[in-house]
């Protein structure tokens, strides 16, 4: 273990393990300011005929029934992520609170439920 920091913390951490209050953090991510200069050199060079192309090249390949599955497949996720967002865990969780919803609205009466009860 290293010496105390000046929160009176080992390594800038609590008892618990986390980041201590006042903890500066890190220094965060170094390639950042490169990465958002690339971002923005494709934001200015690319042009709006060449986002419909490569969203209807996507399009074209995931309905070619002749093409691989699996690229099928990647074609219709990458589609999908551009157009709606890549989901995130907090989508999903909403995305499956609203199912158990709509499966526990349609239950009969007497039909196990979801939460705590030790069915879910």
């Amino acid at each position: 273990m290293s010496e105390a920091d000046s929160n009176g913390q080992a390594n800038g951490r609590d008892n618990a393990g986390r980041f201590a209050k006042g903890n500066a953090g890190g220094p965060g991510n170094p390639n950042l300011a490169v990465m958002n200069k690339h971002r923005a050199a494709l934001l200015r060079a690319i042009k709006s005929p060449d986002v419909k192309y490569s969203l209807a090249v996507m399009v074209e390949i995931f309905r070619d029934a002749n093409v691989n599955p699996s690229v099928r497949l990647a074609a219709s996720i990458a589609y999908q992520n551009r157009v709606l967002g890549v989901p995130t865990q907090t989508d999903i969780a909403e995305r499956l609170e609203r199912l158990e919803q709509i499966i526990e609205s349609r239950a009969p009466e007497n039909a196990p439920r979801f939460g705590g009860n030790g069915h879910d």
